[in-house]
């Protein structure tokens, strides 16, 4: 309604992830119809349902899905469809999530040369979009009167549980399509049936309310980066989903032979590393982007394209150097800082730390790892 006034006959772009809701769908196409706007509906190549036999499902602290059905057909059609650039107007608000609270009111997207992003209803809260579409005479998605707060991909993480109830009632079909992948997963990798049920999959790190709820009902919350028993790497890159940012998304499987904590500290070899017992996660910061790594082996990577990659392979490094470590001691030798201790695996003293690397050098364990890496092809 705001970009009408100044260009009548707007270009739309509708990303169809192949997740939305038929209505949606309509809507859009109706719209865009009866106002004769011209409509880019993107579509993926993408087979989310394949890519979640290998990701597991995607989860709000894992959105995967981002990236293969969104970002990623988005990139691909701005740069065959606008060679010399465009401004693309987007209805993100600062309200939605901690993530979206900073946008501007104009950015630059660095990944795709000569986009810019301008979100004039930043500071607009939920009452004033609606308030807006009917005082326009338009009317918004009807699902908003079909009891759904949130309308993205109708099998998105971040809906509210209730939600999930109300599409078993609207949509049958759809629900029971995603409730069977998601009971196949679950007895796959030998998991309560209550796991799928109360909506714990929605989640790869658990809040400790949710953590409190499953220990007082005796369910498991097992995590999945140790329902394999190989050690491999599978990762998504692209564009963060909240952001402008390069971000790599990976799970790590590797041997859980010493406690998350011993892979907390080591990671401060690498940059200043900040340990949240209570989220089971390790937040790293360096000079070339930063980290997030959750015991479970989901690890999080945003920084440039190049330093992200280079980042996500210095974590996993480390990780598998933890785990696999021979107290060898060859590392205690190469400090000459006396940053190094032998326990069950090695230990860094931060404060003697100066991230040189040269701990490293010769190391056993971690000249397996980057066997293996390379062997799973890490980058």
């Amino acid at each position: 309604i705001l970009a009408r006034k100044l260009m009548p006959r707007i270009e739309v772009l509708f990303i169809n992830t192949g997740l939305e809701f038929p209505e949606t769908v309509e809507y859009v196409q109706k719209l865009c119809s009866d106002h004769k706007l011209r409509l880019h509906e993107i579509r993926g190549d993408s087979d989310f349902f394949e890519q979640a036999k290998i990701f597991g499902p995607p989860a709000k602290d894992y959105r995967w899905c981002c990236k293969t059905n969104k970002l990623g057909p988005m990139t691909s059609f701005l740069a065959g469809q606008y060679p010399r650039g465009c401004v693309t107007i987007e209805g993100r608000r600062v309200y939605e999530s901690f993530n979206r609270s900073s946008i501007k009111a104009v950015e630059r997207n660095p990944y795709v040369p000569g986009q810019t992003m301008l979100s004039p209803i930043r500071n607009w809260r939920a009452l004033e979009v609606m308030l807006y579409i009917h005082w326009n005479g338009e009317l918004p998605n009807p699902l908003y009167d079909e009891d759904y707060e949130r309308i993205g991909c109708w099998l998105c993480p971040a809906s509210m549980q209730s939600e999930f109830s109300r599409l078993k009632e609207s949509h049958p079909n759809l629900y029971s399509r995603w409730n069977s992948f998601l009971h196949d997963w679950r007895q796959k990798n030998d998991l309560d049936e209550r796991y799928v049920d109360w909506g714990f999959w929605r989640w790869r790190r658990h809040p400790p309310k949710i953590t409190e709820m499953a220990d007082s009902y005796g369910i498991c919350l097992a995590s999945w980066g140790g329902m394999k028993k190989e050690i491999s790497l599978q990762a998504v890159r692209g564009r963060s989903p909240c952001g402008l940012e390069y971000s790599v998304e990976a799970v790590l499987t590797s041997p859980q032979n010493h406690p998350f904590s011993n892979v907390a500290n080591a990671l401060g070899m690498l940059g200043e590393a900040k340990y949240e017992e209570d989220m089971g996660a390790a937040l790293l910061k360096t000079d070339k982007g930063r980290a997030t790594v959750f015991a479970n082996g989901h690890i999080m990577v945003i920084a440039g394209k190049e330093e992200a990659e280079e980042l996500l392979q210095k974590v996993v490094e480390v990780i598998l150097r933890v785990q696999m470590c021979t107290k060898c001691g060859i590392c205690l030798k190469n400090c000459r800082r006396g940053a190094i201790s032998l326990e069950n695996t090695f230990i860094v003293d931060h404060e003697r730390c100066n991230h040189c690397g040269k701990c490293a050098q010769g190391c056993i364990a971690i000249d397996e790892a980057k066997k293996i890496l390379k062997g799973i092809g890490a980058g």
